[in-house]
C-alpha cells in the first residue's frame, strides 16, 4: 500500500515532475534550503523527504532576507510571483507545497475549481486537447484545501482561480469566503468564473446562457452579507430577506473578487461594474487588450489603475518578464500543474528559468 502524504498517496514519477517544474523558475527565487526544518520529517516518509527537498531546493538557492515576496521590478510595476497550481489526488500535496513555497517566499497559492465533470463530455476542452485531461475531474474542493493551506502557513495568499459561483448557492458561499478569510488573517484573493463546462453547469441547475449575470448577482449578494450588519438582495437569480451573518470578512469589503475569461467587451463591462481586477489565462495579447478595460473601467467611473492583473498559467520566457511589469501586470501565476500527458505539461518542461533574472541582486 502507498504511505501517504496529508492523505495523499506518493508517488515518485509525480515529485519528480514537481521538481522539474519548479527547477524552472530558477536558482535565485527561493533563499536557501534550511535542512533542519522538523516539518519535513513530522509529516513526510523517509522516501518523500528528499524529493521534497529537491523540489524546492533545487528552485532556488538565494533571497535578501527581508525582500518582500517574490516580486520583478518592470518599468511600470512591482509585479508578485505566485503558484497557479492545478492539484490533484495524485500530485504532490498543495499544503506541502504551500508550506515550502512560503518559506521561499513566493507570495500565493491558487487552486481551480471543478465540482465534477460529467462522463458525457458534450463540452470542447477549453484549452483545445483533443481529450480533456483527467486532472479537471481529480481537483479538490478549492476552499476546503485552502483552509488547510491558511492553517499551515502565515503570509502566503491564499486564492482561486478560478471558483464558479454560479454553481454555488452564493449565501452558503459568502459564508466559506468570509471563513477562510478569517481562518487566515485576510489572505484571500476570490478568482470568480462565469464557467465553461456546460454539462457541469447543467448539473447544478445554470442555464449557460444566463450564467453571466447570474455570477454578477451571487457576487452582489455575497459583499452584501460580507459588509452590512442586515443584508438583504433582490434580483432575477437571488433573493436574500433581511438576514445577519457572520463572521465578516477580515478585509474590509470583503476579500478582492477578480474576474476570470478572456478578452471582451462583455467581460470589461463586467469588470468595470463589479470586478476589482482581471485574471486572464495566459499574458498573451495583454498589450492589445488592456487598454480596452481600462477604457470601460474609466468609462465606469472608476481608476483603472486599482485593478489587480493577475493573469495565471503563466508560460513566460526570460525576455518577457520584464515586459510584463511594463504592461501593469501586478501579479504573475506561473504554470505548475504537474500533470503528465498534458499539452500543458509538455510545454512547462521548455520553460525557460526566467527567475533567475527577477531575483538578480542588485
Amino acid at each position: 500500500m502507498d504511505q501517504l502524504v496529508f492523505g495523499l498517496p506518493i508517488e515518485g514519477m509525480v515529485h519528480e515532475e514537481v521538481l522539474a517544474c519548479l527547477e524552472l523558475f530558477g536558482e535565485k527565487v527561493i533563499p536557501e534550503f534550511d535542512k533542519d526544518r522538523t516539518h519535513l520529517t513530522d509529516h513526510y516518509p523517509r522516501q518523500g523527504q528528499a524529493e521534497v527537498r529537491d523540489v524546492l531546493e533545487a528552485a532556488a538557492r538565494h533571497r535578501v532576507a527581508d525582500r518582500p515576496p517574490p516580486w520583478c521590478a518592470g518599468a511600470a510595476a512591482l509585479m508578485l510571483i505566485s503558484l497557479n497550481y492545478h492539484a490533484t489526488d495524485q500530485s504532490m500535496s498543495p499544503i506541502a507545497l504551500a508550506v515550502e513555497a512560503e518559506a521561499r517566499g513566493f507570495h500565493g497559492l491558487y487552486l481551480p475549481e471543478h465540482t465534477h465533470i460529467p462522463a458525457s463530455r458534450e463540452t470542447p476542452a477549453p484549452n483545445g486537447e483533443a481529450e480533456l485531461p483527467e486532472m479537471y475531474w481529480r481537483t479538490f474542493d478549492p476552499f476546503v484545501m485552502l483552509a488547510a493551506v491558511a492553517q499551515a502557513t502565515t503570509g502566503l495568499v491564499v486564492g482561486t482561480s478560478v471558483a464558479l459561483p454560479a454553481q454555488h448557492d452564493p449565501v452558503t458561499l459568502a459564508k466559506q469566503v468570509a471563513t477562510l478569510d478569517v481562518i487566515s488573517g485576510g489572505r484571500v484573493v476570490l478568482g470568480v468564473g462565469l464557467g465553461w463546462n456546460r454539462e457541469e453547469m447543467a448539473t447544478h441547475g445554470v442555464v449557460f446562457a444566463s450564467r453571466r449575470e447570474q455570477v454578477a448577482e451571487a457576487v452582489q449578494l455575497m459583499r452584501a452579507l460580507w459588509t452590512e450588519h442586515e443584508a438583504s438582495f433582490t434580483g432575477r437569480h437571488y433573493r436574500l430577506e433581511p438576514s445577519w451573518a457572520y463572521p465578516k470578512p477580515v478585509q474590509a469589503g470583503g476579500p478582492p473578487v477578480v474576474l476570470g475569461g478572456a478578452a471582451g467587451p462583455k467581460l470589461f463591462a463586467a469588470i468595470a461594474e463589479w470586478g476589482d481586477g482581471w485574471m486572464p489565462i495566459g499574458a498573451g495579447g495583454l498589450a492589445r487588450t488592456l487598454p480596452d478595460l481600462r477604457l470601460a473601467v474609466e468609462g465606469a467611473g472608476r481608476d483603472p489603475d486599482a485593478l489587480r492583473i493577475a493573469p495565471m498559467a503563466v508560460e513566460p520566457t526570460l525576455e518577457k518578464l520584464d515586459y510584463y511589469g511594463t504592461l501593469g501586470i501586478t501579479e504573475l501565476g506561473c504554470d505548475s500543474r504537474p500533470h503528465p500527458g498534458t499539452r500543458s505539461w509538455r510545454r512547462s518542461t521548455r520553460t525557460p528559468a526566467f527567475l533567475d533574472h527577477a531575483f538578480a541582486d542588485g
